[in-house]
């Protein structure tokens, strides 16, 4: 049996701190302070990303990789 990985899989890490440190208080980069609706619409995006990615994995790549 060959075992196929993925070659590259990348996903945000810590989405929390890139949410809340970079859109929510500020402290990080890109340093906005929008705590309400803006660590909300990162977060949101983030996720999507993800969903994203798994499903463009899925529909095209599953199959190839077995698994």
């Amino acid at each position: 049996m060959i075992n196929l990985q993925v070659p590259m899989w990348l996903t945000f890490n810590e989405a929390f701190v890139v949410s809340w440190l970079g859109y929510g208080i500020g402290v990080f980069a890109p340093g906005i302070n929008s705590p309400g609706e803006g660590a909300y619409r990162v977060a949101h995006n983030i996720i999507r990303s993800h969903v994203k990615a798994y499903h463009t994995y899925d529909d095209q790549f599953r199959s190839m990789y077995n698994g």
